[in-house]
């Protein structure tokens, strides 16, 4: 086994860093073989994306996180950074009662403040369909 093979398979000291000090805040030992286990399951996620996996997790996590807890961290991070935001824009301007027939159609309990009754809500509709 050459020696670029080996480096690829032993943690970086940024990762040794970062999984100790995640150790001391939680005011645990660590030896060479959990830091090994850390690694095992953590060498395949970039160190930017794993250090604010770790920040997520020290904020959220009462106590020490378990490898497969950062990674969902790290990874759920990862998804956040790459989903594009998408903006909608409407082909056509909505009237408020239009509006509120779509708000129906997918909360069917909302009422709106200035509505008296459900039966005026269901004579909207009608008149909305018609359209």
């Amino acid at each position: 086994m050459d020696n670029e093979q080996r480096q690829i398979n032993l943690p970086t000291e940024t990762f040794i860093r970062l999984i100790e000090s995640v150790a001391n805040i939680y005011n645990r030992k660590l030896d060479s073989g959990v830091i090994m286990g850390y690694w095992v399951a953590l060498h395949d996620i970039a160190e930017d994306v794993l250090t604010e996996g770790v920040r997520r997790s020290i904020c959220d996590c009462q106590w020490m996180p378990v490898p497969a807890t950062l990674r969902n961290y790290a990874l759920q991070y990862r998804m956040e950074r790459r989903r594009p935001v998408i903006q909608y824009k409407p082909k056509q301007k909505m009237n408020q009662e239009k509006f509120r027939c779509y708000v129906r159609d997918f909360f069917p309990q909302h009422r709106f403040k200035d509505e008296q009754n459900a039966s005026s809500y269901t004579q909207r509709r009608t008149d909305i369909a018609d359209w």
